[in-house]
């Protein structure tokens, strides 16, 4: 009698953080710029059809689930546990009520968050967050969307005017080259910034592990 010998397919987690294709990558309106709803500050993002697809390919249905915690009208949490070995992994993420849908944006943010501890979608907190012109329904002009395309190539040239302040602290925090110099930049020139958002401080712990 002969025996069938299961063959397993090494998971290569690393595939989780690769880029997506240039059309699955879109843009929203972050913020408006105080007394003009024509301009504003866009966000990259992608869909959470395109994060399972992406686990789905990489990990494998079966090999995967996602739950969610601590459901509340203000909140909630996403955990994505993948099986490596004999081993349940497991990381979570949290997220609000969404702007424009509400529980269901709230429940899809937290998985795309969570999907980011696990490197999907991660590099897309490395784009530059620009100022661009909107129309009334906060859709970039095609000049501004011809500017976006040009992030996502990987190809832009973005006047300095129009790159976020967080944009540019994230850049003088790559700058450093020695934990001296990073601590400098941070005391002196970024920390009295109230302003700045969480992930300016994620990339400068990022940033003082490198260098550590």
């Amino acid at each position: 009698m002969t025996t069938k010998k299961r063959i397993v397919k090494k998971m290569n987690l690393k595939a989780l953080h690769e880029p997506f294709a240039q059309d699955k990558v879109k843009w929203r309106v972050g913020s408006f710029k105080k007394g003009d709803k024509n301009r504003a500050m866009m966000l990259a993002y992608i869909d959470a059809r395109d994060v399972m697809d992406r686990l789905d390919s990489v990990v494998g249905a079966h090999l995967y689930k996602v739950s969610y915690s601590h459901v509340l009208v203000g909140g909630c949490v996403c955990e994505i546990s993948i099986k490596i070995g004999d081993d349940w992994v497991s990381k979570a993420n949290g997220a609000d009520p969404s702007n424009t849908e509400g529980f269901k944006g709230m429940m899809s943010d937290a998985f795309k968050r969570a999907a980011v501890l696990w490197g999907i979608g991660r590099y897309l907190y490395d784009f530059e967050t620009p100022w661009v012109d909107v129309d009334d329904w906060g859709n970039p002009t095609r000049d501004a969307q011809n500017m976006l395309n040009s992030i996502v190539r990987g190809s832009s040239n973005i006047p300095d005017s129009e790159i976020s302040d967080e944009v540019k602290a994230i850049r003088l925090i790559q700058t450093a080259d020695n934990l001296t110099r990073l601590s400098d930049i941070w005391l002196t020139e970024l920390n009295k910034d109230q302003r700045l958002i969480e992930s300016v401080k994620i990339a400068k712990d990022r940033k003082k592990g490198e260098l550590s």
